[in-house]
């Protein structure tokens, strides 16, 4: 019950934020720079979570980091690897 908890909390905060960037945060600039949200929220997640969760976060979001930058992101054995990552902790 408390890990469906923290993942329905988890979600609603990530679409509180998406509202505040797509909104907000689109008139509001610092200097012309415009804050990041979703890059504060996984430093909080990194932050103030057990060790286990965080090279999990940290594992997936390099993994996403790579696959976007990927010319061919076609690679059947990478897709494989990252889904069952996730798959552990939902």
């Amino acid at each position: 019950m408390k890990k469906v908890v923290s993942i329905i909390v988890i979600i609603l905060i990530f679409f509180v934020i998406y509202f505040l960037q797509a909104n907000l945060f689109n008139m509001f600039n610092i200097e012309g720079i415009k804050p990041n949200l979703f890059i504060v929220l996984m430093l909080v997640i990194g932050l103030f979570t057990g060790k286990k969760v965080r090279n999990t976060t940290r594992n997936n979001i390099r993994n996403n980091i790579r696959f976007i930058n990927r010319k061919d992101n076609r690679n059947i054995k990478h897709n494989v690897c990252y889904y069952s990552n996730i798959s552990r902790y939902i």
